[in-house]
């Protein structure tokens, strides 16, 4: 059902953005990057880049310009040409929204002069300029192959003779393509690093524009309805030039410069008239606005509608209230006025203005707030609509333009998301809200009780964020052997004397462990209405990523990529560096009487399929004596109960004179912290995948021992196919991967969505530890520098405050 909402809703967006533009734009957008006044300007000519883009890609359009904006030459003017929702093309046959746009370029620049074409999904890393002044010969036009027109240079005089309007807006690609190719010397080649395609053919050192283009893993994810997106091995370079965006606060358009169409809406309601004004608000949505009013003291708010689409009887009547109402349709002037108001209130429907100018109109009505801001937004359905689209382009996208709206605002503004949808059944209501901005550290409840493993986990992460939290412990009833795809959000897994431990004012952020504290944390987001910010801890119950905002998961574990998750190579500690100082100190020293290196073995009993018999212990501890006799150390192994006696005494008898094998007391982890901070060194086995972030937490260098696996692993003939299937990456005619369809996307939303769970390969954890520098195998002759250190915790700690403080827009 999610599916099909989402599919319903990003296509009205498509719809709007063809109904505002009255039939589509008669040329392209201009948006002029002018040269800085303070510098003497080039004596160039401009720059001219014509990009293709549509509605979905507004994310990706701004990175874009933001990129060139990076590296232009600042003497330089540089103009861009957003190629959108053109009028006159027939579109039946295309990729995209904007296939054919690229022929037209001779066209709209008049037959003159030169023209660099792009898509909309490359960034530039070096000047464009460069590309713009590169010597063309005879050549027409030039592309890195004949058949890659993505990047293109082109000779606008020669190819407008070539590329007629009247044939580009009727034809097909290929007969557009041909039709140039057919006059002798009219392509040419272009240098590959100005059309770098995806990793295979990005080369860091000489890579100047990237193009992301295997559609179904670029990172700002334009039509996921039409993908199930996969990440991008170059994903993390596209997301730090839109989170410095963020920072910045950049928007390609903004109040005092909106966009054509932003115009062209206005003149719309100012020529036809107001229009009819949506379905009323229900007391509810009343209630709300009067809840932010008396608990601000407001004494001024500003009630911005568009086009007549406002509802007065919205905000309420209120004693000592001044209500100034503010349509740009009835004014003279579009940008606001600079007064400031207690509270701000946005009442429109979601296709009054083009979706390029929601961000700018946002940031103003925070720019105008003192204490609150309020959007009232009325979802527009077709009449044949019979459920509410669950998501309005979609809620978290409202939700993160008014967090990221809310963090650049320089006083505390707290802030109300109402999205309103009326369907043949009645109509829904969603709200979301964000509390104010924090001088001292947030709120933090951990929820424990799932799994003592994941618990530990979550206590230790909440320990290093360095905030005081509150452990929330959880004790689950019936309800909570429920798989969690029928739970949803929800409380009633719980027994009811820890159901009644949860309850307001909710905390600003919320750190859960494991599969059955899933639903809790999910229904704490909801009861919050958005503003206690959600993170999952471990594999259990993080298949499906709907609801949080980050997810902590062993890369170990092969979850469905999405921007939300952060894969870690090993399972999160459950100890800090702070736990292994206090328990040295408490603790007298283990290691008295050995020689240096002190080396610990963390020996474990493993499991079904990976476990110590008779024979591999002794073998274990054989290889292990030898490492330590090699070095002139001593080890002392440390062994859990799970090791039957005859295999401890084998591993013992392995180990020899080089060491001494200690069992650790069940229910004293402290034993372990000791060991770990007083080794010199720590040496698990290939199999033990349980003590992977502990070893790792110690700081101390890793070493690993390859031992045989016990028993073959079970094995998921149909989970692994449907992996394989939804991992596929069939090429196109042009050497591309091809974009996701068909089984491939069919196998990947049975992944995505948490109904299949792919099957673990935690094998693939040492390899990569290994091959990255951050293990070593245990062999006779270990190297002289040993490996490096990897702090995962403090990774993971880094990242999630920086994805909590610029929340990534999905």
């Amino acid at each position: 059902m999610a599916f099909l909402e989402l599919r319903a809703s990003t296509r009205l967006l498509r719809v709007s953005e063809r109904r505002l533009s009255a039939d589509g734009r008669d040329t392209p957008e201009r948006i002029l990057l002018d040269a800085d006044p303070g510098l003497t300007p080039s004596d160039k000519p401009p720059v001219r880049i014509y990009l293709g883009t549509q509605a979905e890609q507004h994310r990706a359009e701004r990175v874009f310009i933001w990129s060139i904006e990076q590296v232009r030459d600042p003497t330089r003017v540089y103009e861009i040409f957003l190629m959108k929702s053109l009028k006159g093309f027939d579109q039946r046959g295309w990729t995209t929204a904007f296939t054919n746009y690229r022929f037209a370029i001779p066209h709209f620049a008049g037959g003159q002069g030169r023209a660099i074409y792009n898509d909309v999904d490359q960034i530039y890393l070096a000047d464009p300029g460069e590309l713009f002044d590169l010597p063309m010969g005879e050549h027409g036009f030039l592309a890195i192959t004949e058949k890659e027109s993505s990047v293109m240079l082109i000779d606008c005089a020669r190819m407008a003779s070539i590329w007629k309007l009247p044939e580009v807006q009727r034809k097909r690609r290929g007969y557009l393509l041909r039709l140039a190719l057919a006059k002798s010397g009219c392509w040419g080649p272009l240098a590959p690093e100005w059309n770098a395609r995806d990793k295979d053919e990005f080369d860091p050192d000489r890579a100047k524009c990237v193009h992301f283009t295997t559609l179904h893993t670029q990172p700002w994810r334009p039509t996921p309805w039409r993908f199930c997106y996969l990440s991008h091995p170059m994903g993390e370079l596209w997301y730090r030039l839109e989170d410095a965006a963020n920072k910045a606060g950049y928007q390609v358009f903004t109040a005092a410069h909106p966009s054509s169409m932003y115009r062209k809406s206005l003149e719309g309601h100012r020529r036809h008239g107001r229009t009819p004004p949506p379905a009323g608000p229900d007391p509810a949505e009343c209630g709300e606005i009067r809840t932010l009013i008396e608990a601000s003291d407001a004494k001024s708010l500003l009630h911005y509608t568009l086009g007549g689409q406002g509802t007065p009887a919205l905000v309420p009547d209120v004693k000592g209230l001044s209500v100034t109402r503010h349509d740009p349709t009835l004014a003279e002037a579009i940008p606001f006025s600079d007064a400031l108001y207690d509270g701000v209130v946005l009442d429109m429907a979601t296709d009054s203005i083009p979706i390029d100018d929601l961000p700018w109109l946002i940031d103003e009505m925070f720019s105008h707030a003192r204490e609150f801001v309020c959007l009232r937004l009325e979802h527009p359905q077709p009449r044949w609509a019979i459920f509410a689209t669950r998501y309005f382009q979609d809620t978290e996208w409202w939700q993160a333009m008014c967090r990221l709206a809310a963090e650049r605002h320089p006083s505390s503004v707290r802030w109300k998301l109402i999205l309103h949808t009326a369907t043949a059944f009645g109509s829904r209501v969603i709200v979301r809200e964000g509390a104010r901005k924090q001088s001292g550290d947030p709120n933090v409840w951990v929820l424990t009780g799932d799994d003592p493993f994941y618990d530990g986990q979550a206590l230790a992460l909440a320990r290093r964020l360095g905030w005081a939290y509150t452990e929330k412990p959880l004790r689950f009833g019936a309800m909570g052997s429920l798989p969690n795809k029928l739970l949803g959000a929800t409380n009633r897994a719980l027994r009811p004397g820890s159901r009644s431990e949860l309850t307001p004012p909710w905390p600003d952020l919320v750190i859960a462990s494991g599969r059955r504290s899933a639903p809790v944390a999910r229904w704490i987001g909801q009861r919050s209405r958005g503003a206690s910010r959600l993170v999952l801890v471990g594999d259990r119950g993080a298949e499906s990523a709907e609801g949080f905002d980050v997810l902590v998961s062993p890369g170990h574990a092969r979850l469905w990529p999405h921007p939300h998750r952060i894969e870690t190579l090993v399972p999160l500690p459950m100890l800090t560096e702070a736990d292994l100082v206090e328990a040295a100190h408490r603790a007298p020293n283990r290691f008295t009487g050995f020689t240096h290196p002190w080396i610990l073995l963390l020996a474990t009993g493993g499991d079904e399929n990976h476990g110590l018999d008779v024979e591999t212990a002794r073998r274990l501890g054989e290889q292990v004596g030898g490492f330590a006799a090699g070095l002139g150390g001593s080890v002392v192994a440390l062994a859990d109960h799970g090791l039957t006696d005859e295999a401890f005494q084998a591993l013992g008898a392995g180990l020899g004179a080089q060491g001494i094998l200690r069992l650790s007391p069940p229910g004293t982890p402290d034993d372990r912290l000791v060991h770990l901070a007083q080794a010199d060194m720590v040496v698990i086995t290939d199999q033990s995948v349980a003590v992977q972030g502990v070893a790792f937490a110690a700081g101390k260098p890793v070493y690993i021992c390859t031992v045989p696996i016990g028993a073959p692993a079970r094995a998921h003939p149909i989970r692994d196919w449907i992996q394989a299937h939804a991992l596929s990456r069939p090429a196109n005619q042009r050497g591309t991967t091809r974009p996701q369809q068909g089984l491939e996307y069919f196998c990947a939303r049975l992944i995505a969505g948490g109904y299949v769970r792919p099957t673990p390969r935690p094998e693939t954890t040492f390899e990569t530890l290994i091959e990255r520098g951050y293990a070593l195998p245990c062999v006779q002759s270990p190297a002289a520098d040993g490996p490096r250190t990897l702090d995962q915790m403090g990774l993971v700690v880094e990242r999630l405050k920086s994805l909590l403080a610029n929340p990534r827009v999905i």
